[in-house]
This record gives C-alpha cells, structure tokens and sequence, in this order.
C-alpha cells in the first residue's frame, strides 16, 4: 500500500480572499505529519452544500493550496496526478481530500465519510 493520508472536512468557500481559514483548518487536521515524497496523485470527492451548488471547480486550488501549507507535499515533490468528482450534497457541504505517493486506483468512494 502507498504512503499518503486522508481528510474529511467542510467546504471551501468560493471567495479566494476567504479560504485563509480552509487552508489554516486542513493545516491542523494533518498535524505535524511527515511530507509525502516523490510522485504525488491527489483525489478530491467534493459534497456540495446543496444540490444546485454548480460550481465546484474552486475546490481543485483551495485543496492544492492547503495541503501545500499543511506540508502535505515535500519540497522535492510533484503532483502527477490529480481528479476530482461530484459526490452527493450534504447540509453545509464537504470536500474528502486523499493525497498519496504514486498513482490511486480508481474506487468508486463518492459517498464515503
């Protein structure tokens, strides 16, 4: 199995001048965890606030942004790979973020946490 880490949480807001909290709260849910090293692929399974949220493309740069502050991805690193699918709305809205070294298998994982 490939090194790398998951995190469920809410969210970020479409305003890039109000995503300085997403980025802080994604900051301490990885905690002082090592940075992943070498080729990184990054999922994101986004549960919109709503059913009519349209917009989720906002959500690819808030995550990338945030788990580069977190030290999620090492200096040396690069992200080889990144996807990104609607899952089902929820009331307030969610974003499940995996990053992994190498390459993720496809699963069909739209409805976890």
């Amino acid at each position: 199995m490939s090194q790398g880490y998951s995190l469920y949480t809410h969210f970020p807001p479409i305003s890039k001048a109000k995503r300085g909290e997403f980025r802080q709260s994604v900051a301490r849910a990885f905690g002082d965890k090592p940075a992943l090293e070498g080729s990184i692929s990054v999922s994101i399974i986004v549960n919109p606030p709503s059913e009519f949220s349209a917009e989720i493309a906002h959500v690819i740069d808030a995550v990338i942004d945030a788990i580069k502050l977190a030290g999620v991805i090492g200096n040396g690193s690069r992200i080889d790979a990144i996807s990104m699918e609607r899952g089902l709305h929820r009331p307030g809205g969610g974003v499940l973020i995996r990053a992994q070294v190498g390459r993720q298998e496809r699963t069909d994982w739209r409805n976890a946490a």
